[in-house]
């Protein structure tokens, strides 16, 4: 019978520790993140009020799903201009980044 001693030479994503991922994200900053400079530097808010009286649309009925937050749409817009990427590029891109969501992108977008 063989025992298992090495290491794992990578981690998957349910064996991370509790503080792995503020770890990565500390170390993420400290390496000079572009997103966290862009997000320290700009006050996002500044924008929701013309980009509510631009793109509100009257309800054509009742129900309906609620629109996504006008602010983190702008903000997808940025990251997709910024890197370089496709609308559907986005959401399997802000699932597996850490610093996406810490740019206040959401995972349901």
């Amino acid at each position: 019978m063989k025992f298992k001693t090495s290491m794992k030479r990578f981690k998957r994503h349910r064996d991370y520790g509790f503080f792995d991922q503020d770890i990565r994200l500390s170390k993420l900053s400290t390496l000079g993140d572009p997103l966290e400079r862009l997000n320290n530097h700009i006050d996002f808010e500044m924008f929701r009020t013309l980009l509510q009286d631009t793109l509100t649309k009257e309800a054509k009925g009742k129900g309906g799903r609620p629109p996504y937050d006008y602010v983190m749409m702008f903000k997808v817009l940025i990251l997709q201009r910024f890197y370089n990427i496709s609308d559907d590029q986005v959401e399997p891109l802000q699932m597996m980044f850490q610093t996406v969501r810490r740019f206040g992108i959401s995972e349901n977008v």
